[in-house]
């Protein structure tokens, strides 16, 4: 199947991550005013997110994609130190949803997402978990 949205919204979710990782690198940022670098930060952030908010929005037609919004936040709980159980148990998922197994991989992220709450510091962090679960047990009806 071709899911022409959830590419040109992943296209579109990646340039956004190049553009802030640019920006976080760049010269201007690094060698400029504090105060612009922080808004220039905040700018870029918020384009991220909302480019995410986007992606995980749209459903899943092939694994490739669950495996995809599974990726982003095995990513963003490595980078942010994330509990080494719910990475285990992201990881594992990942593995069962690459070989087929799909209610193993629906029973890792169940228990993964288990204990969190809106509330938790990292919560957003798990948003590509919670969508390629929905995505996943779709996909298995």
């Amino acid at each position: 199947m071709n899911n022409a949205t959830f590419a040109a919204r992943k296209q579109r979710y990646e340039q956004a991550v190049g553009a802030f990782n640019d920006w976080f690198l760049s010269d201007p940022r690094n060698r400029g005013d504090y105060r612009e670098s922080v808004v220039g930060d905040l700018n870029l952030l918020a384009v991220v997110e909302e480019c995410l908010r986007d992606l995980l929005a749209v459903p899943a037609l092939s694994w490739a994609e669950v495996a995809y919004k599974l990726e982003l936040s095995i990513e963003a709980l490595d980078e942010l130190g994330g509990e080494d159980d719910d990475l285990a148990l992201l990881r594992r998922a990942l593995v069962a949803l690459r070989a087929s197994s799909r209610v193993t991989a629906i029973r890792a992220l169940n228990r993964a997402l288990r204990g969190v709450h809106r509330r938790d510091l990292n919560a957003f962090a798990y948003e590509g978990a919670a969508a390629a679960l929905a995505d996943l047990q779709r996909l298995s009806r």
